[in-house]
């Protein structure tokens, strides 16, 4: 429980609810997805995006959807139901698994990953 109450005191993890932070790392049995060590040991647990947040990643996956599902969806949306959705979301130890994390680049994986949550999630049916 202690890494829960560190991991709830972070800043950087405001957009994220508590409840979205807890399952990830309890979902992870509090180990780093990269490198298997326990998420605190080098130092903070961090929670990694595979997909990563900002702008350009925003645009993107409002085109992709539009593109692929016919449906406009803005900023908020990408972020709440894309973004920091529990899927794209990966317990790790450090800033280094963290970028080890990161399939943006990665087009395959980033569509197969924003299809699965969009699917799943049957967000864009609201």
């Amino acid at each position: 429980m202690k890494v829960i109450q560190e991991v709830d005191s972070l800043q950087g993890l405001n957009r994220m609810n508590e409840e979205t932070r807890k399952k990830v790392f309890s979902k992870g049995g509090f180990f780093c997805s990269v490198c298997g060590r326990p998420v605190k040991a080098a130092g903070t647990p961090q929670i990694a995006h595979k997909i990563k947040s900002g702008v350009g990643t925003e645009n993107h996956i409002m085109s992709y959807i539009w593109n692929n599902y016919h449906k406009d969806r803005g900023r908020k949306f990408v972020q709440d139901h894309v973004i920091n959705h529990e899927l794209n979301l990966s317990p790790v130890c450090s800033l280094k698994c963290n970028d080890a994390c990161n399939i943006f680049f990665d087009p395959v994986s980033r569509d197969a990953l924003i299809d699965e949550i969009l699917t799943k999630s049957q967000a864009l049916s609201l």
